[in-house]
């Protein structure tokens, strides 16, 4: 069971970091009007953000498309909102 749930947790984990690379490459194409080509291009644009701006950019699209889609299962949307509050140190867009 205990191993059961650990697997679901890395699972969701997995799937959220991959709606915030997919959250960082939409904010990408809608700042710069094109779709990125290479990292280099967005590393380099990513460094030009203000501090905490990007992330902050990147978890409130994020959240928003969560709570969209009520499909998500809500040990991921748990674990999501508690990132949110560790890496901003405030409570959660909703």
């Amino acid at each position: 069971m205990l191993d059961q749930n650990i697997g679901m947790l890395e699972s969701d984990s997995r799937n959220l970091r991959r709606k915030q690379a997919q959250a960082m490459l939409d904010l990408f194409e809608a700042d710069c009007g094109r779709e990125a080509i290479t990292l280099d291009e967005i590393k380099e644009w990513a460094s030009a953000q203000q501090d905490g701006k990007l992330q902050l950019r990147i978890e409130r699209l994020v959240s928003a498309r969560l709570s969209r889609h009520n499909k998500w299962p809500k040990p991921l949307v748990r674990a999501f909102r508690q990132a949110q509050r560790d890496v901003l140190g405030a409570p959660p867009v909703r």
